[in-house]
């Protein structure tokens, strides 16, 4: 675990990369018919998106996704329904 915790630390990893997953997790759960599920994480990625921007200041953190935060739609760059 401290591994891991190391490697999500360095620069190398990208800062955004929690609303990627949350964004996966959003589509998963439209295409699952979990309407409500998908409104909570709508709210996630908007939360995970202001503390990005709170801990890594103006100029880090959401990179040049920074306008697309609180469109979800589509961010992980998959249609719906697929796997």
């Amino acid at each position: 675990m401290a591994d891991l915790e190391k490697t999500l630390a360095s620069d190398t990893v990208k800062k955004d990369w929690m609303i990627d997953v949350l964004a996966d997790l959003r589509a998963c759960a439209v295409n699952n018919n979990m309407t409500k599920l998908a409104e909570h994480l709508d709210d996630a990625v908007l939360v995970a998106a202001s503390e990005l921007a709170r801990v890594s200041g103006p100029e880090a953190g959401l990179g040049e996704r920074r306008d697309e935060v609180g469109d979800v739609s589509g961010c992980s760059g998959k249609e719906p329904n697929a796997r």
